[in-house]
């Protein structure tokens, strides 16, 4: 059986630089690097890693928990946490929250989890840091500016006449997307009454289908509004669908923008106007600031820019009437 100590004979360095190299811990030259890479492949050498994690107590793994895996925006964030992760030797597995709770979480470090990071709609698990046996990232930690696009989305619709945008999504007391719409509406001089916003179940997943009754529930009112704004692309999807349904056309009676710009939503007919979420890069931050949590270094979240995506779901209103 090949050991680390052949390794190192056959690329010339020492045991712990085989280590090193292997795992992700330290930098050498590029050169010395390729030799023990090189070396560990000729040999067909793959490190211990149960003997390992027994020696640091550390098994190099990761969990991360989400509301739901429907959404392609996790399937995103998931590829870049796993991206940044193999990167440093680490491998990260994916839960659903309505699988887990604050004492199974403890579990997960028995188990040979290091540290878990819990979604922003996953956090509606109410845990307390304290009370886990293992590094923990919230969503609610990650620095997403969502100010910046909601203010550019809702300048637009102003200028495109709009004066009663609706507002499709979830605990919206607490939600940082309806904080920064309502805050951007204000300063445009517009008004969100309570008539306009459509929240969802707090145990309801935001998806198409609760688009879909949201729009059901809004017309059901018998308010006047011209647009949407919408908590994510799944949601905007079932509206406008809910919309065509009920004989109003996208966007010439009413416009609708979502928020996460999923990679399927500018296929859409018409191609839906969104928030760019930028998934991917949020999913390499998150494993990178538990990486640095479990491994007890210190690590400053950087903050995401949230930006406006204009596409053919919004148009100006109709100058006969003020609502479909």
């Amino acid at each position: 059986m090949t050991t680390r100590n052949d390794v190192a004979a056959l690329a010339g360095v020492s045991g712990a630089t085989v280590t090193y190299v292997l795992n992700g811990k330290k930098r050498f030259s590029k050169e010395v690097e390729e030799r023990v890479r090189a070396a560990a492949k000729a040999l067909n050498y793959t490190p211990n890693l149960a003997a390992r994690s027994l020696k640091c107590r550390h098994s190099n793994h990761l969990a991360i928990i989400v509301n739901h895996l429907d959404n392609p925006y996790y399937a995103q964030l998931l590829k870049g946490a796993q991206y940044a992760a193999i990167q440093k030797g680490y491998l990260v597995s994916v839960l659903m929250m309505e699988s887990v709770s604050d004492c199974w979480i403890n579990q997960l470090s028995a188990r040979g989890v290091d540290g878990v990071y819990i979604s922003m709609e996953a956090s509606s698990l109410a845990l307390e840091k304290e009370v886990l046996s293992m590094p923990v990232l919230l969503g609610t930690e990650l620095r997403q500016d969502f100010r910046t696009g909601i203010r550019q989305m809702v300048e637009r619709l102003a200028e495109l006449g709009h004066r009663r945008i609706a507002y499709f999504g979830g605990l919206h007391i607490r939600d940082r997307r309806f904080q920064e719409f309502r805050s951007a509406l204000e300063q445009k001089g517009l008004e969100l009454p309570e008539e306009l916003v459509v929240d969802n179940d707090p145990l309801a997943t935001p998806d198409t289908e609760a688009g879909y009754a949201a729009v059901k529930r809004l017309l059901g009112r018998e308010v006047p509004f011209t647009a949407i704004f919408a908590y994510n692309d799944l949601v905007a999807q079932g509206a406008v669908c809910a919309l065509h349904e009920s004989g109003l056309r996208v966007p010439e009676d009413v416009s609708v923008v979502g928020c996460d710009c999923l990679s399927g939503s500018r296929y859409l007919i018409p191609p839906l106007a969104s928030m760019e979420g930028h998934a991917f890069h949020v999913g390499e931050i998150v494993a990178e600031a538990l990486i640095a949590r479990v491994e007890g270094h210190s690590y400053e979240i950087p903050e995401v820019i949230i930006s406006f995506v204009e596409r053919g779901s919004i148009g100006p209103v109709r100058e006969a009437a003020e609502m479909p």
